[in-house]
């Protein structure tokens, strides 16, 4: 469920520099998401959650019945010792408190509930609403073609088929837009680093280079125009 991600800090494999801005950072890991969680009768309990700098939401570390382990993204109030399970079934609200982030189609939700790790394409695995604190509404029905209309959190309308599998409740980490980087250092060990202003180099660096002050539009590096529709 871990696979180790190789840092290489911008540059392609004959060493030149392709992408500005990229180096050091810490070691990091890859954790292999299961975003189709096939329906199931086994039911799994959470064990804990984690926090990854490739999703911003909340991941959990679930159990289940037959002693396999496997790692989801988490709703909201999902908690350590909560149990889920996903069903093909129409849901049964009187699973009682401690069962979260419960997946099954979207045919069988109610207009009231929100709902995240939105498939697209039915047994492909979830695509949209998985950010954190992230959720969709549903709009219309229309089973009789198995179509169903919701409301993405862009605020834009889709038609996904009805068999698409959803997670009910929203996104964990509701609060990640209120996170900022109190020091540089927090960049730092995502493997980004400060950019130089282009009029602090020399010429042969950057078209604005050479300390000179003149009516010219703001180039890139490459010398194209930076601000060509503004």
């Amino acid at each position: 469920m871990l696979i180790g991600k190789i840092n290489t800090a911008g540059r392609n494999l004959t060493g030149s520099i392709v992408t500005r801005g990229r180096g050091s950072g810490v070691k990091q890991n890859i954790i292999c998401i299961d975003y189709f969680r096939k329906w199931t009768s086994d039911r799994a309990s959470c064990i804990n959650l984690i926090k990854t700098s490739q999703n911003s939401s909340f991941i959990a570390l679930i159990k289940y019945s037959q002693g396999t382990f496997s790692y989801i993204l988490a709703s909201d109030d999902f908690l350590p010792g909560y149990r889920t399970y996903a069903t093909s079934k129409p849901l049964d609200y009187r699973v009682g408190r401690k069962h979260r982030c419960i997946n099954f189609f979207i045919r069988y939700i109610d207009y009231t509930l929100l709902f995240f790790n939105v498939e697209v394409i039915k047994f492909a695995g979830a695509k949209y609403a998985r950010s954190a604190g992230t959720f969709c509404k549903v709009v219309a029905f229309n089973l009789d073609k198995d179509m169903v209309k919701i409301e993405l959190p862009s605020k834009k309308y889709k038609i996904i088929s009805s068999f698409c599998m959803v997670t009910l409740g929203r996104s964990s980490n509701i609060l990640h837009n209120k996170e900022f980087f109190s020091k540089a250092g927090f960049s730092r060990n995502l493997s980004f680093k400060s950019k130089v202003r282009g009029i602090a180099m020399n010429p042969v660096d950057h078209p604005h280079g050479g300390r000179t002050k003149s009516n010219s539009p703001e180039l890139t590096p490459w010398g194209k125009i930076a601000k060509k529709n503004k």
